[in-house]
């Protein structure tokens, strides 16, 4: 009735003036039509009204484009945080990579290793700030991917060494174990996986408390009857 009242008092008062207002068609608690009233009172001779000429209009399909407009707006506005939130973990683990470079404490044979990883999360951030600037464009979610055929071992040798990194960096200790066929090909985005990957782990370091034990396990399986045995709970990245 609140909500409704000014629908309400063009039915419950005498018409004086013209107006207008919105109906709605309810079906089991479900908008089924939006419609748009007009009215004009008509006078007699002597000024007294004598009926009122009323135009309904049809305006559900109008409706549904507002609200389908609206939706995108959420969708986009959710779509540009979790971008914007994302951006952090490739900016803090570059600072963390060269923080040490700098203070000296990285042994000289794992510097190319450090730089490597520098590199990588550059490549990644490079990618979200992509995101950003094409989900500004555009009204919906929208990604662009690069799928390449890349050897298992390396792709997942990264992304092991640089999650064991975060993961000790957080203040956790870090069980790595991975068994990946060498000859293992993927048909993945890297810098996708990665954002998967690096999303996972966050999950974990914030969900874990500090000084307890996160593992990341990784491997290949090679024949596609063995997947039923798998546990549920293992994400699995099907190779060839």
């Amino acid at each position: 009735m609140e909500k409704n009242k000014e629908i309400i008092g063009i039915f419950s008062r005498p018409v004086t003036e013209p107006g207008n207002g919105i109906l709605c068609l309810y079906k089991n608690g479900i908008i089924e039509k939006w419609s748009e009233i007009h009215y004009i009172p008509i006078r007699d001779n002597t000024g007294m009204v004598s009926a009122i000429e009323g135009i309904l209009r049809d305006i559900t399909e109008r409706k549904q484009m507002e609200e389908d407009l609206k939706e995108a707006e959420q969708t986009k506005k959710e779509f540009l945080e979790n971008i914007s939130h994302e951006i952090k973990t490739p900016v803090t683990l570059i600072q963390g990579y060269a923080e040490s470079l700098l203070d000296k404490i990285v042994p000289r044979e794992s510097t190319d290793t450090y730089l490597k990883m520098i590199h990588s999360k550059a490549m990644m951030l490079t990618t979200l700030v992509d995101d950003l600037a094409q989900a500004s464009r555009v009204t919906s979610q929208s990604l662009e991917y690069r799928f390449y055929e890349h050897s298992a071992a390396e792709v997942f040798t990264d992304l092991l060494n640089q999650g064991e990194f975060h993961i000790a960096q957080s203040g956790h200790r870090a069980v790595i174990s991975a068994e990946i066929a060498e000859n293992a090909i993927l048909i993945v985005d890297p810098y996708r996986i990665q954002q998967v990957v690096s999303n996972l782990i966050n999950n974990s370091i914030r969900h874990t408390p500090i000084g307890q034990e996160i593992s990341i396990s990784c491997r290949t399986c090679l024949k596609e009857e063995l997947l039923p045995l798998i546990p549920d709970w293992v994400y699995l990245f099907p190779c060839r």
